[in-house]
């Protein structure tokens, strides 16, 4: 199963192979710190993830939207 270990591990490893190809012209939305802004540090339960489940319920998935979006628009207009 997926761990919270495991997913910072795979986040880690997502930037690092990133990071080789993009270097300076990578642009990240941590949207797993956003979550965990939320929901807190090793949290059990949040309203924004189904029960027992990887996957996010309508105001997880608006929430994450929200925040694609903001960081889109930032970069647009940089």
């Amino acid at each position: 199963g997926r761990t919270d270990a495991k997913v910072r591990a795979y986040n880690k490893r997502a930037l690092e192979a990133l990071g080789e190809v993009a270097g300076a012209d990578l642009h990240v939305n941590d949207l797993y710190a956003a979550i965990i802004g939320y929901c807190g540090l090793d949290y059990k339960s949040c309203d924004l993830q189904l029960p027992t489940n990887v996957h996010f319920t309508t105001k997880g998935q608006q929430f994450m939207a929200e925040r694609v979006v903001d960081s889109v628009l930032k970069l647009l207009q940089a």
